[in-house]
């Protein structure tokens, strides 16, 4: 039966903040031509969904690195440069969300001093924006070897480039398969004699 657990949740979430502040963003921005409170208040209301979305993200994280550790290609240090990055974009997207609410409640109730809140929303916004698409990117290298690039091969242990670059052999076949190899040999041993050898069998 299939249990929910912590990195199927980090898995399943993680992409929902980037998209939701890029395409906030980027509506927020293009709306300036147009000027329209509704398409405003969708793009606050998409600031503060994005900004609920990273919670439970962040707080599976934990869950998520006990899930890989222990995979011979995830390293100790990838798995720290993301986390140490998400802490600061935690506290970027929650901030500008928070800003966010009280912009679309301000707009809602006092549209004048709204406009307080907007400039610093965008900033905080392009500033978030751009540390959870570089932790994003931290975290996939996690798992992802093909876009870590020359730099953190260059770095690994001796260890670890030769724990990678090891054939991986089996000692001996697994299985059903240990089964039809030992059968195969029966089969192709030569079968002993049962007329002594040099006696004439007439």
């Amino acid at each position: 039966m299939f249990t929910l657990q912590p990195v199927h949740i980090h898995l399943l979430l993680n992409h929902a903040p980037i998209f939701l502040f890029a395409l906030g963003l980027m509506i927020f921005l293009l709306n300036a031509l147009f000027k329209s409170t509704a398409i405003h208040r969708l793009c606050l209301g998409m600031l503060v969904v994005g900004a609920i979305s990273l919670l439970p993200v962040y707080f599976s994280g934990e869950g998520a690195e006990d899930a890989v550790e222990n995979i011979p290609t995830v390293y100790e240090r990838l798995i720290e440069a993301h986390e140490h990055a998400a802490k600061t974009t935690l506290w970027l997207i929650e901030i500008t969300g928070f800003l966010a609410l009280l912009a679309l409640v301000f707009n809602l109730k006092a549209p004048k001093a709204e406009k307080v809140f907007v400039p610093i929303v965008v900033v905080l916004a392009v500033t978030a924006m751009a540390s959870v698409v570089n932790t994003a990117g931290l975290g996939g290298k996690i798992r992802h070897t093909e876009i870590r690039g020359e730099a953190t091969v260059s770095k690994m242990s001796k260890e670890e480039k030769a724990e990678v670059s090891a054939p991986l052999t089996l000692e001996k076949p697994i299985g059903s398969v240990a089964e039809k190899h030992e059968q195969a040999k029966q089969e192709l041993a030569p079968v002993p004699s049962a007329i002594p050898v040099g006696v004439d069998p007439d």
